[in-house]
């Protein structure tokens, strides 16, 4: 083949492990996501980390978890990407809808479910649902629902989950703090179903300057909850003056446009291959 593309953290450090070896001559390009979250407690695997990263060319999803693998280990050819979601499958209702609640999703260990829950009990009179594979506090106030869901279960359907967005006053996307990109998913396509979201703004933020505090989103600090709660009061009292679905297209921060800076990177690679 011209070249390889590795989808997953685990794949990329695994084949450039072969292509470290010999055993894989076409240039690898491997798609990173989390690779800040790894421990380097010691000189031996910070090296063994930079060699495998001498051995593909890393393909990120915002420029702070660039910023920090270079700051880890050095100078090197590191590209973002900007992820995005189909924008084809995430789209508005076709028409509009009253809207209601409050919606959180998703299983990664960096969602901050305890503040969200600390939140909304001093909102007692706003309805919260929060649909995850992770185990709930033990105590939950009675306007939070914690319903099971598993993108690998299909415990709740994609088609069902885009009927979420679409009804949804508001979306909430809380994260604990960390480097790396969290929540991205969620909070596009919540965008393109057209629900307001808020966000955790921690050190991984990769809205840059498409998805702007007070526009297309509001932000937060992390691991607290006043804030969070005056957020989404904020929200439900008065929409967002921007528009978040035509940010995202206009940036083509979408599946295509996602496909496209891949193949842009691929074709580059290729043709600058030191190994043909």
């Amino acid at each position: 083949c011209d070249a390889v593309v590795a989808t997953t953290t685990e794949l990329s450090f695994g084949l450039a492990l072969w292509k470290s070896w010999g055993f894989l001559p076409p240039p690898l390009v491997g798609i990173l996501c989390g690779a800040v979250n790894y421990p380097i407690g010691s000189g031996l695997r910070r090296g063994l980390t930079a060699r495998l990263l001498s051995s593909l060319h890393p393909v990120l999803f915002a420029e702070a978890e660039k910023a920090e693998l270079l700051h880890r280990f050095g100078p090197r050819e590191i590209s973002v990407g900007w992820f995005g979601v189909d924008e084809e499958f995430w789209t508005p209702p076709s028409a509009p809808a009253s809207r209601r609640g409050v919606l959180a999703v998703g299983n990664d260990g960096r969602r901050d479910y305890n503040t969200l829950v600390q939140a909304a009990r001093s909102l007692p009179g706003e309805t919260f649902r929060i649909i995850t594979r992770l185990e709930p506090p033990a105590e939950l106030p009675a306007n939070v629902e914690w319903r099971r869901g598993d993108w690998r279960e299909q415990a709740v359907s994609d088609e069902d989950l885009r009927k979420l967005y679409r009804a949804a006053a508001c979306v909430v996307v809380p994260l604990s703090e960390s480097p790396q990109p969290s929540g991205q998913s969620v909070a596009m396509q919540a965008m393109m179903c057209g629900a307001p979201v808020v966000h955790t703004k921690t050190a991984g933020w990769w809205g840059a300057d498409v998805i702007r505090d007070g526009h297309e989103v509001r932000l937060v600090p992390p691991a607290d909850s006043t804030a969070l709660a005056a957020a989404i009061g904020t929200i439900l009292r008065s929409p967002l003056p921007g528009n978040s679905t035509k940010a995202l297209l206009e940036a083509r921060w979408t599946a295509a446009g996602f496909a496209d800076r891949v193949a842009s990177l691929v074709t580059h690679c290729v043709a600058n291959d030191r190994t043909a």
